[in-house]
């Protein structure tokens, strides 16, 4: 891990993939600490995750607001 003295935080993305050894390491830096694409808080970590559902949805909403898939369903 690079000097924490250079860093402002620490951005990691997923969780599995991090050895309790690499995690305690970053843990100790004090540093701010966020998992992206997974759900930590749980843990007692920040976390950031897409809500692909609710995109979804407003993409939906927008093709159906145009009037497309009115007469046909979406997918494949």
């Amino acid at each position: 891990m690079p000097d924490p003295a250079a860093l402002s935080g620490i951005i990691m993305i997923g969780y599995q993939q991090y050895s309790p050894d690499r995690l305690n390491e970053v843990k100790k830096s004090g540093l701010p600490l966020v998992f992206v694409d997974t759900d930590t808080l749980k843990l007692g970590y920040c976390s950031v995750v897409a809500d692909f559902g609710q995109a979804m949805q407003e993409a939906l909403e927008v093709f159906w607001g145009a009037g497309q898939g009115a007469d046909r369903p979406f997918g494949w």
